[in-house]
């Protein structure tokens, strides 16, 4: 009897259902990856934030930003490779995306050499792990671990807070100069 090889999609999502059920082993829960971030959120004592849109859009606007402003300025003035494979990794994640080490080295923007330097330097922090590709043992997968997705969600946190922060002073002191112009036009 002859196997079939399982298409491109069949076995994405069963190495996404294998990594599923590593997660939900590591933390001892029947919890989603999705649902890591909320509960992640809670023991931190942040909101819990339902849904992923906001993280997501957070991300690639973050990393559009980067990319524009490499091609309008000198991209030598803008050395971050770490943080721009950890942005790349942190959309595919939302976005059910695989990444390959070369993927991951082209969204870094540097020379191959370098960026493999720097996914070694984030996995040994414990930012990323490697995956064999179960039917192409010259490919390799690059994926952040929970500790990335929990840090780079409260970087996000504090982006949006920071942000709220300003819109909140914005708005005050423009009510302040509506009542300070009435009560300088009831006067005259």
């Amino acid at each position: 009897m002859s196997q079939t090889k399982p298409s491109d999609d069949e076995f994405f999502h069963a190495l996404q259902r294998m990594v599923d059920e590593a997660v939900k082993n590591a933390m001892g829960s029947n919890t989603s990856p999705d649902a890591l971030l909320i509960e992640g959120a809670q023991q931190a004592g942040r909101p819990a934030v339902l849904g992923s849109s906001r993280y997501l859009d957070w991300a690639q606007r973050i990393y559009a930003v980067r990319r524009s402003r490499r091609q309008q300025l000198p991209p030598e003035l803008f050395g971050e490779p770490s943080w721009d494979i950890l942005l790349d990794l942190y959309i595919a994640f939302y976005e059910c995306r695989k990444v390959s080490i070369n993927g991951a080295c082209v969204a870094a923007d540097v020379p191959q050499t370098t960026a493999l330097r720097h996914l070694q330097q984030l996995e040994a922090q414990g930012l990323v792990h490697r995956v064999d590709d179960l039917r192409d043992k010259r490919i390799k997968w690059v994926g952040l671990t929970q500790k990335a997705i929990l840090a780079i969600g409260k970087i996000c946190d504090a982006d949006f807070n920071s942000s709220a922060r300003r819109r909140q002073r914005r708005e005050r002191e423009a009510g302040q100069k509506a009542m300070q112009s009435v009560f300088n036009w009831e006067s005259t």
